[in-house]
This record gives structure tokens, C-alpha cells and sequence, in this order.
């Protein structure tokens, strides 16, 4: 802890010491400062400024040493950790204070400003003499931060409590506004077209890039403010003026500042007042506080119409004939009124809208700008139009605003329903014939933004949706829709394309698969009714020849045991023999014939081989069958009932079983022979070694069900035992290769 301590100790000591030695090289005068290059003043040269406060704006401050003067910042002090003290020493500086400031330059808005890190209070000094006004360098920034007399034209006024009271000046050549004391606003409504001089410090509103936008005034006192010229008339006491005649040539302005017009409502729209002051020093007492609105709208007399700009919280409609009183506004290639005060008059039709084209508009004022002369028979700006056009493209702003980007012959213009207006609005399709009806508002040739406009532009003002009718509905077929249809029927035809392939590689394969099946199963038929005729032939000689005569040799035996009983033994054992040859040639040859055969069913030929079976052998056999048989093939039925009975066979034989149990089950096409035993097992592996051994009976059982399009298959249960399992299918065209059995 005590390491600690020491360290932030000697850290404290050596930043004092750093202070000392800038101290010392510090620069002491403020023209000095503003004379530094932008990187000099962004290196934070260290200063030692003594002067006047000559202005306090909440904890920001002016002072002022000679002919110079420049802002204090402690806030941005206190943010970039500059200012460590109390704040409460800035709140007692006010004007006329004497203060030394030690502290770093920093780039301010648009001239540089110092962050103070010391503030020492040396009493109280006069205010600096103010300089007289010298427009050239007042309008162009270069009095910033030094007390000056101004002189101007009164235009207009807001109260911005608690903060004071703005008023809008025409100083000639140019406008700028002054920051009094809120204990001024009694005398503003008296102030309006006076001509005053004011003794204040000049300031300058700015954008982000620094460049200077107005000037401003911040007077301390109402002592600072001098009458020289009384209004000339109450606002709407001065003779009427005719709306064509506001902005035009005059010689004798007779004294007259602001002028008073007369007209009806064409157009009308709230709008936010934005003070310039904001944008520069946004003070915290005004946060959360509702924006001031004021009016921005058209007036038309019948002939010209005329934008005015007011201050006035007024709400005004399409119709209301109004009187007004305010000064002119130059700010637009075409003039209007500013810092106007309205009163309602009463109520009426608005004009009738001009049925005329932007073509024309357009062809009326480049011809008179070519020529030098006056729009015939006007420009039309401010006045009620309705025009025929195509749209091109409906944009939808943030804040619901609707702007229709519209052409007609080689004229493109725009029309604007702005605000919530824009939400009532149906969706619009590019290409439709749209007619509208709004206020003309232009944007013409200007000396002094020579480059901005190449040809007249014109926008018209829509007063609400119902100014928008459709007089053709666009086809649905757009361009773009177009090109997306083909898109996705050029991908429907190529994936049409590449599933017909599919399908016909698909079909090809199933083809041969079915070409080589029904192959196969020709060939089963084939030789199933060569097989059975060759059996029936081999049973039918045998039982012609052989076993007849095995018959007789039996008789004969018979008749020699008759003879004599020596030889009685010998002939027993040959007349058993004979008897046993008899019946095995006699099983032969009924398992050569027990086939079904042409009108023979599956079904009895399938029991007929399970009978015989039961009786041929020591283990019990049964039989399940289910499903309708009638219709198969007599090949199919014989090459089954031949795999039957060769398994039969060999679980009598090899199995050592007890029961015997075969099912036979269709579904559909599909026909499922099984031959269970509880025997000593056996497997294919078994039946391939059985192959190499010279016994071919599951090989040829296997054949006969692949060339059906089967399978065989032999498993050996779980609980002891074989399992011989076969799946064949039936086809349509198996009647054709043979009688249905």
C-alpha cells in the first residue's frame, strides 16, 4: 500500500512538473492561437491566456484579450479526463470577469477552442470595446468570438426559454440571428421591422465539416440592443401587394420591409422549426421537450401563387383565404415570404386546377431564360395543376412520404405526398397512366448554384391521395416480371428435361430388367414343360417295364416258395428285396407323376405332395396356405411345387426332424413358400459344400427361383432347425407362357 501511495505520489509530481515545463513555453496571447496550422492546434499546445469573460452559454464560455477571443470548453475538458476540478468555479464566471486559463488547444466545430486543466479568477475588467460592423467580415465568419456591432432589419422571433429569445435579422447583404435574454420577449412583437443595433459577441453555426453556415449575435443585456428605426406599419396595416409583384424589380421600396399579401390556400403542411443553435451547443434542458411546429404553404390570388414560411403554430386547409405579412425570401431560384404572421379571413373555393403538362411548364421557362424575358403566361410555381404521366417508380420513405417518379414525352418530374398523407396511398405499378393534381414547386436556374440544375425540374405537392387517379392500369407483364416468368420457365423446362431423362434411363433399366425377368421365366416354362413331359415319359416306361417286371419276378419268387422248404430262407430275402425295390421305383415314379398337370389346381397338387410326404417318412408334416391360387401359371405352380418337394425331401432325408411345417402365402403378386423343420439345422454354406460333394438339389432349387425373378434363401433357426424360405412374383404375362393352373 505504501508503494502505492509513493508511486501515485511521484506520478502527481512529475505531471506538475510536465504542467511547469509546459507552462513555460506555453502560448500566452489568443491570436497566437487562432494563427496555428489545423495539425498544430490538433497536437494540444499547451497555453496561458488571460482576458475577459465576455459571454457564459450554460458551463462554456468567451473570453476575449485585445482584438481576439475564443471558447472554453470544460465539458470536453471533463471528458478527455483534461479538467480535474470542481465545475462549480465555472459557474460563477460571468461577463466582465478577469481570468487566466492554463490549458490545450483542441480543433473545435470550426476554430479552435481550449480544454482548461487550471482556471484562476483575477477579478472584474470592462468588457472589450465592441468593434463596429463590418459585414464583409462578420458574414464571412472571420469576427468569431469577438464583441461586435451589428445592424439589421428585425424579421422574426422565437422564445427558447429558459435558455432566451431568438430573433431573425436581415443585416444587408445577408441574414443572421441574436441570442437576448429571456426578459426581452415583452418587446419582440414591437421589434418585428425595426431597424436595431446590437453589441454582442459573434458567433457562427456550423456543419460537420466546419464550414460556417449563419452567424449569430449573443448579446448579455437589453442594454445591448439600441432601437434606430421604429416599424413602419402593424403587420397587415401596409397596402396590399399583389402576389406576382413580391419579389419583382422595384425602384422605391417606400420604406416598406415587410409586405402583406393576400391569397387562398392552395397547399398547406406542419413542419418542425429547426434552430441552428441546436446543431451546435444541445443542451441538455431542452431534451425530451416536444419540437416547435410551424407552417410551410401556398397561397394563390387568382393568377400567381406564392410559398410562405411561418413560425406561427397554425393549422390551415385547401380553401381558407388568409392575409400575410412577412419578408421576402430569397433562398429559392423563385421568391416567397419568411418569418411571415397569418390571419384567417374566411373561407372559399380553391382555385380551379390548370389542366397543363410538365412539358409545357418546362418549354415556358427555359424559353424565357433563353431569352432573357419574363415565363408567359407564367412559371407556374405555386400554382394548382393537373397533368397527365406515366409512372416510372413509387418509392416509399421511413416516415410514410410517397414519392412518384413520373415522365411524360422527354420530361421527367416527381410528385410528393409527404408525411402520413403517403399512407393512404395504394400501391401504384410502374407504367400505369396516372392524372394528378398538386402544387408546382420549382427548381430553376440560381446564380449562385450555377451547376446544380441543367433544365427546370418540377415537382408537384399532392394535397392527399384522392390527387392521385389511375386513367390506366399498367399491364401485370412488367419488364422485370417478364424476365423473372422466363427464368422460371426456362428452369421448369430444363428440369422437365432432366426428369424425362431420368425417367427415360429409368424406364430403359426396368425394361431390360423386365426383358431379361420375363427371359428367364420363358425359359422356366420352357423347360418346366420339357421336364414334365420327360418325367411323365420316364414314369409311364418304368412302370411298363421295369416295375412289371419286378411284379413278375415277385410272382415267380412266390411261385418257387412253393417248391420246397430248403430253399424257403433265400427266396424270403429275395422276394423282400424285390418287394423293396418295387416300392421305392413306385415312390419314383410318383413323384415323377404327382406334378400338377394341365386342369390341375395349385392347391390339391400342392396337398397331394404333403400327403405323400406324411406318409413316406417318420416326421409329422403340415401345411397353411393362404390366399387364392386359381390363377397361377402352371409353370410357376409346377417350378414351386418342385422346390416343395425337394425340400420335403431333404428334411426327410438329411434333417432328423420330427415336424415338418410348409406355408404357402400370397399377397397380391407377390407368393411366399416356406419349409420349417425342428431338426439338426442346416445353412447355404452347408448346401455349397453338399454342391462340391456331387448333390445338387439347392442348387437346382435356387435356379428355379431366380428364373421366376426370385429368391431362396436356407437360415438356420433359433430354436434348432431349418428354415427354407422362397419369394417369387406373378406377372400379367405369365398366362401367356403357360395355362393358368
Amino acid at each position: 500500500m505504501k508503494h502505492a501511495l509513493a508511486y501515485f505520489l511521484g506520478l502527481t509530481c512529475l505531471v506538475q512538473v510536465a504542467r511547469g515545463a509546459a507552462a513555460t513555453n506555453a502560448i500566452t496571447r489568443i491570436a497566437e492561437v487562432k494563427a496555428l496550422t489545423g495539425e498544430e492546434i490538433r497536437q494540444g499546445r499547451a497555453v496561458r491566456l488571460r482576458g475577459v469573460v465576455t459571454a457564459r452559454l450554460c458551463r462554456l464560455f468567451i473570453m476575449q484579450d485585445g482584438d481576439s477571443g475564443i471558447f472554453v470548453y470544460p465539458r470536453l475538458a471533463r471528458d478527455e479526463g483534461v479538467w480535474t476540478g470542481d465545475d462549480d468555479v465555472f459557474a460563477s464566471l460571468c461577463p466582465g470577469t478577469e481570468v487566466e486559463i492554463m490549458g490545450v488547444t483542441r480543433q473545435g466545430g470550426s476554430a479552435p477552442v481550449i480544454l482548461p486543466y487550471a482556471v484562476n479568477r483575477l477579478g472584474q475588467a470592462p468588457l472589450p470595446a465592441a468593434k463596429p460592423f463590418d459585414p464583409g467580415r462578420f458574414f464571412r465568419g472571420l469576427d468569431d468570438c469577438r464583441r461586435v456591432e451589428v445592424r439589421g432589419v428585425v424579421q422574426g422571433y422565437w422564445l427558447r426559454p429558459p435558455l432566451g429569445v431568438m430573433l431573425v435579422l436581415d443585416g444587408n447583404p445577408g441574414r443572421f440571428t441574436a441570442r437576448l435574454p429571456l426578459e426581452a420577449r415583452d418587446l419582440c412583437e414591437g421589434l418585428v421591422e425595426a431597424e436595431v443595433r446590437l453589441q454582442g459577441v459573434a458567433l457562427a453555426a456550423f456543419n460537420t465539416r466546419g464550414e460556417m453556415l449563419m452567424p449569430t449575435v449573443f448579446v448579455n443585456a437589453l442594454s445591448d440592443l439600441t432601437v434606430e428605426r421604429q416599424p413602419g406599419n402593424a403587420p397587415f396595416e401596409a397596402p396590399l401587394v399583389p402576389l406576382g409583384e413580391v419579389g419583382g424589380y422595384r425602384s422605391d421600396l417606400d420604406g416598406k420591409f415587410r409586405l402583406h399579401v393576400e391569397g387562398v390556400v392552395t397547399y398547406a403542411e406542419r413542419v418542425q422549426i429547426a434552430f441552428l443553435d441546436d446543431a451546435v451547443w444541445p443542451y441538455r434542458s431542452l431534451q425530451g421537450v416536444a419540437p416547435e411546429l410551424g407552417c410551410v404553404f401556398f397561397v394563390h390570388d387568382g393568377e400567381t401563387g406564392l410559398r410562405v414560411q411561418t413560425r406561427q403554430p397554425i393549422d390551415l386547409e385547401p380553401g381558407d383565404r388568409v392575409g400575410v405579412s412577412g419578408f421576402v425570401d430569397r433562398s429559392r431560384a423563385v421568391s416567397g415570404l419568411c418569418e411571415a404572421a397569418v390571419r384567417r379571413l374566411g373561407r372559399e373555393e380553391p382555385p380551379v386546377p390548370l389542366r397543363v403538362s410538365a412539358e409545357q411548364i418546362v418549354e415556358a421557362i427555359e424559353f424565357a431564360l433563353y431569352n432573357g424575358v419574363m415565363a408567359e403566361p407564367g412559371d407556374f410555381d405555386g400554382s394548382l395543376v393537373t397533368c397527365a404521366a406515366t409512372l416510372t417508380e413509387d418509392l416509399r420513405m421511413d416516415n410514410g412520404t410517397r414519392v412518384l417518379k413520373l415522365k411524360k414525352a422527354d420530361v421527367s418530374f416527381k410528385a410528393t405526398l409527404r408525411g402520413v398523407r403517403g399512407a393512404n396511398l395504394h400501391a401504384l405499378r410502374a407504367g400505369s397512366e396516372l392524372s394528378l393534381t398538386g402544387v408546382v414547386m420549382l427548381d430553376i436556374w440560381h446564380p449562385n448554384v450555377p451547376s446544380a440544375v441543367t433544365r427546370p425540374q418540377v415537382e408537384l405537392l399532392l394535397r392527399s391521395a384522392g390527387d392521385v387517379v389511375v386513367l390506366r392500369q399498367s399491364s401485370w407483364w412488367t419488364a422485370p416480371r417478364l424476365l423473372v416468368a422466363l427464368a422460371v420457365l426456362s428452369f421448369v423446362i430444363l428440369a422437365g428435361a432432366v426428369w424425362v431423362w431420368l425417367l427415360h434411363r429409368r424406364v430403359r433399366e426396368t425394361t431390360r430388367r423386365l426383358s431379361q425377368e420375363m427371359h428367364g421365366r420363358r425359359e422356366a416354362a420352357l423347360e418346366f414343360a420339357a421336364t414334365l413331359r420327360e418325367r411323365n415319359r420316364l414314369a409311364a416306361n418304368l412302370h411298363d417295364t421295369l416295375l412289371q417286371t419286378l411284379g413278375g419276378i415277385g410272382f415267380q419268387l412266390a411261385a418257387c416258395q412253393k417248391g420246397g422248404a430248403a430253399a424257403q430262407p433265400q427266396l424270403d430275402v429275395a422276394r423282400r428285396m424285390v418287394s423293396h425295390a418295387s416300392d421305392e421305383l413306385r415312390n419314383s415314379v410318383w413323384t415323377l407323376r404327382s406334378l400338377q398337370v394341365h386342369g390341375q389346381r395349385f392347391r390339391p397338387a400342392l396337398e397331394a405332395i404333403v400327403d405323400r410326404a406324411r406318409g413316406s417318412g417318420a416326421a409329422t408334416v403340415s401345411c397353411r396356405i393362404e390366399g387364392e391360387f386359381g390363377d397361377v401359371s402352371e409353370f410357376v405352380g409346377g417350378n414351386l411345387l418342385l422346390i416343395i418337394q425337394e425340400a420335403l425331401l431333404n428334411a426327410q432325408k438329411h434333417a432328423a426332424c420330427s415336424q415338418i411345417q410348409v406355408s404357402v402365402r400370397r399377397e397380391g403378386e407377390r407368393v411366399e413358400v416356406e419349409a420349417c423343420d425342428d431338426g439338426c439345422g442346416f445353412c447355404e454354406a452347408d448346401g455349397h459344400s453338399g454342391a462340391r460333394a456331387g448333390h445338387f438339389g439347392l442348387d437346382v432349387m435356387r435356379e428355379r427361383a431366380e428364373r421366376l425373378g426370385g429368391r431362396l434363401t436356407i437360415e438356420r433357426r433359433p430354436c434348432g432347425g431349418t428354415a427354407v424360405r422362397v419369394t417369387v412374383l406373378l406377372r400379367d404375362y405369365d398366362a401367356d407362357m403357360g395355362e393358368a393352373g
